[in-house]
């Protein structure tokens, strides 16, 4: 997508001011590779190299993922086994000898405070007595261990005694690490960096004021080597905001760039539309006709939408979406609506000729092995179904990414929704342009039914508008969740065959595919084993996992929503599938080991009819954080509460870490980071309205060009 003029002609005025992302250099550029630091050799180059630093730059970037507090240096003579100490101390003796019990050479070294002595201990380090010898003060920091001779310390980090201490005296970062590098390589080699880079600060005075930061240089060092805990935190809120900054301001352009496009005008028919609705055998929500209604006002703009539709299980997403698309097909123009499966693009395919079986609206179902219109049971070929399409006989188009790969000639597109994939990417909005006709664009809407609170909404799709459903249709009754223990199961199961015998179904999800030496928990081919020939062995009881083939897993689910399976175990493969209005009951095993927002999910499989719906948890393990997680699910069915507590809980990584494919790594900042969010993004509002013309900030504009080069929304 083209940038604008001044955009452009700020980032050429800024090329020799901006480097990197480190910002201007005097002495060395940020962009030179780590090798040319010194004592950094090819050698431990390709070492760095599998750590994703490659320059200076990288390096500086590698924020420790720990810390240890060296400030406080411990008598010999108060030392006991078991400790992670540091001790200063005189080297009294220091000998060399071959340990043919080990095959390796041992150093021993002897060493006094005046309070007590300790020997140290190196296995196979032949060179420490090149820099170590008798009479030296040195610092030690390791852990302490105990044999038959008394105290010693085991190959631990040591420092010579001087004015400023890397490794020692002070709180001493610790680092990811790959096989040949050492914290103390690590530090020594950005200690090099820090002094060599002289960083240009970048964010405007006025802003760091009002937020409250610290200079960019100074947190950078504080960052690597932190004079107090409280200079520490102050660092890294810098460095977070940094962050959290830049995708704010990343999203606002790409706002701004959308409405360089224009889009088909559809205006709103309240007749038609309430005779639609009329129609409908329920009621809409008053979240669905919010959401429904904000949508259409953006269909009759003249730029593209771009709206994300979050609706928690079984909210009613699909008929807005239906809505909207009937609201286009009467203008004449075609949507598409895509599906991450084949079996859920089916799925919306029978939903939506059935809602649609009073209209004269053409809705065909594209995917990779099938393909058919409302109205015939025909399956078509990809020309026949192609031809259909250049003739105008179809307005609604629902498929998978098939839809995308193949040369469909697609006329008068004006709308593409996409349910479960939370973003469309740059390349499939490309592919999508490139069928039409100028610089005309759809307009988007994606689906989730992931609840995600709004701090995380700000980070993941702050360029999307968001709408929410979070009330359920009417008539369908709260699922009743309860904690079960293994005293409960023959009761458990005795009830679900009452539940099987009156038609219904029952789901029963498992953490594990094959039984496990190392992990204590239910597998699915365990508990299929035990299922099918022993309390069900007359029902009929089938298992999903994920390692099968997408046809047979595909095959499953649809045996499943026709009603010819009473029992499928599974694992979380089942957590975005089909509708099975007869599921009713759900056991889920091993619940300790999924998350909130996971276990909603799974619990969303049920309770799609006006039957009372039931979910069992067992769990392998008790205690008291466990017990807190699973009462507050079994107090709550609002998927958003839900996630609000698994945020705090487990945090962003185990929530969102599939919902995060093609964004760029926050390295420091967290979704956790609620106030800092909710600052970086009004501070991005603020010079956003400041600097339209994007020349008043060259820096912060040419750091937001490294950042969209590095990072693609595919």
């Amino acid at each position: 997508m083209r940038r604008s003029n001044n955009l452009s002609l700020c980032l050429k005025y800024t090329k020799m001011q901006v480097l990197s992302q480190c910002g201007k250099v005097r002495s060395m550029s940020c962009d030179e590779l780590v090798t040319t630091l010194s004592g950094l050799a090819k050698k431990l180059g390709s070492k760095f190299k599998k750590l994703s630093v490659e320059t200076v730059s990288d390096l500086l970037h590698y924020y420790p993922v720990d810390y240890q507090d060296r400030r406080s240096v411990m008598p010999i003579d108060k030392v006991q086994a078991g400790e992670v100490v540091t001790i200063k101390g005189r080297i009294e003796l220091l000998q060399a000898k071959r340990s043919f019990r080990r095959k390796t050479t041992v150093t021993e070294a002897l060493v006094n405070d005046n309070s007590g002595s300790m020997r140290i201990v190196w296995f196979g380090n032949r060179f420490i007595q090149k820099t170590l010898k008798p009479g030296d003060q040195v610092y030690f920091s390791g852990k302490v261990h105990e044999d038959q001779f008394g105290l010693q310390m085991r190959t631990p980090e040591h420092e010579k005694v001087k004015e400023q201490s890397l490794h020692a005296n002070s709180i001493v970062a610790r680092y990811g690490l790959t096989k040949g590098l050492t914290h103390k390589q690590m530090r020594f080699f950005v200690s090099q960096a820090l002094k060599k880079s002289d960083m240009q600060e970048w964010l405007p005075e006025l802003m760091r004021s009002r937020v409250g930061l610290m200079r960019i240089d100074e947190a950078m060092r504080a960052i690597h080597a932190p004079k107090s805990w409280k200079h520490l935190r102050m660092a890294q809120k810098r460095l977070k905001f940094d962050e959290l900054f830049l995708l704010q301001l990343r999203s606002l352009l790409t706002k701004e760039e959308l409405l360089a496009f224009s889009s088909p005008s559809f205006e709103v028919d309240e007749k038609l539309l309430q005779h639609f609705v009329g129609g409908l055998p329920y009621q809409l929500t008053d979240d669905q006709k919010k959401s429904a209604w904000a949508m259409l006002l953006d269909l009759k703009k003249g730029h593209p939408m771009n709206r994300l539709l979050q609706g928690d299980v079984g909210s009613g997403k699909t008929v807005v979406a239906a809505m909207l698309m009937y609201h286009v097909a009467l203008q004449d123009s075609v949507s598409i609506l895509m599906a991450p499966t084949e079996i859920l693009a089916r799925q919306h395919f029978e939903t939506l000729s059935e809602l649609f079986a009073d209209m004269t609206v053409g809705i065909g179902l594209y995917t990779r092995s099938f393909r058919r219109i409302n109205g015939s049971d025909e399956a078509l070929t990809k020309k026949q179904f192609g031809n259909l399409l250049g003739h105008g006989g179809l307005k609604i188009l629902i498929g998978t990414h098939a839809l995308l790969h193949d040369p469909l000639k697609i006329n008068d597109l004006g709308l593409v929704i996409v349910d479960e994939q939370h973003r469309f990417g740059v390349k499939q909005r490309r592919s999508i342009k490139d069928r039409m006709k100028g610089d005309m664009m759809p307009h988007f809407l994606s689906m989730t039914a992931t609840p995600i609170p709004r701090s995380a909404s700000l980070v993941l799709y702050g360029e999307l508008d968001v709408s929410i459903i979070r009330e359920k249709p009417k008539g369908r009754k709260p699922i009743q969740t309860k904690i079960a223990k293994d005293d409960d199961r023959d009761k458990t199961y005795k009830f679900i065959k009452n539940h099987l015998d009156r038609d219904r179904q029952c789901f029963v999800v498992c953490p594990m595919i094959e039984d496990s030496d190392v992990i204590d928990a239910a597998s699915v081919q365990t508990v299929f084993e035990r299922l099918s020939v022993g309390s069900f062995k007359n029902y009929k009881v089938e298992m999903l996992t994920g390692k099968m083939k997408s046809k047979q897993k595909e095959e499953i689910m649809a045996r499943m929503a026709a009603g010819e399976i009473d029992i499928l175990v599974a694992t979380s493969v089942i957590e975005v599938g089909v509708d099975v209005p007869g599921a009713t009951v759900m056991i889920i095993e091993g619940s300790e080991r999924f998350g909130l927002a996971q276990l909603h999910q799974f619990r969303g499989r049920i309770g799609r009819s006006s039957h009372q719906s039931f979910c069992f948890l067992f769990t392998t393990k008790e205690s008291d954080e466990t017990n807190y997680r699973l009462r507050i699910f079994e107090k709550h069915d609002d998927g958003f509460i839900l996630a609000q507590h698994d945020l705090k809980m487990r945090g962003p990584g185990d929530m969102y870490g599939t919902v995060q494919s093609g964004f760029p790594d926050l390295k420091l900042a967290s979704l956790k980071d609620v106030a800092l969010i909710e600052l970086a993004q009004n501070s991005a509002k603020k010079l956003f309205a400041s600097d339209p013309n994007k020349m008043r900030y060259p820096e912060i504009w040419a750091k937001l060009d490294i950042l969209r080069q590095k990072v693609h929304m595919e």
